[in-house]
């Protein structure tokens, strides 16, 4: 069992464990655990079957969907690191709350599961926007220098 190795070779089993976080980030040419085609098996689902067919359009359509600036992880870790510092720095409750919600879901699911599928994080994308676009309508408030809401 994966227990079994993990006791056996603890520092193969960190290693293994802290390429598959940098690939889940998406950090290039660490690793990647994906491989293609299909080894004969007993649910009849070979080279041929309609399931690998639909997978290597998925592999064609998913390189192009996750190249992009939109779905790289790591940078929505650097912006939830940089809202958070602006916002306690700012004082700015959203994007504090926001920022710090979204790096312990991030965290959390990379000590649980690590995956590289973008969709594994959206809610930590979400966070990110909340607490961007808090920041940056607190900058464009009247009368706020700082960020923060004028004593009226």
């Amino acid at each position: 069992s994966a227990a079994r190795v993990a006791a056996r070779h603890p520092g193969l089993f960190l290693r293994h464990k802290a390429r598959i976080v940098l690939n889940a980030l998406q950090v290039p040419n660490v690793f990647s655990g994906y491989h293609r085609g299909i080894r004969p098996n007993e649910f009849g689902i070979g080279e041929q079957s309609l399931l690998p067919l639909a997978m290597n359009i998925v592999y064609r359509i998913l390189p192009a969907v996750e190249s992009s600036l939109l779905f790289r992880h790591y940078i929505y870790v650097i912006l939830l690191c940089l809202l958070l510092w602006l916002g306690a720095r700012r004082q700015d409750e959203v994007s504090l709350v926001t920022a710090l919600l979204g790096l312990c879901y991030v965290l959390g699911v990379l000590v649980v599961d690590a995956h590289p599928d973008w969709r594994y994080l959206l809610p930590a994308y979400l966070c990110a926007w909340v607490g961007l676009l808090s920041l940056l309508s607190g900058l464009s408030r009247p009368g706020s220098s700082e960020g923060r809401p004028s004593a009226a």
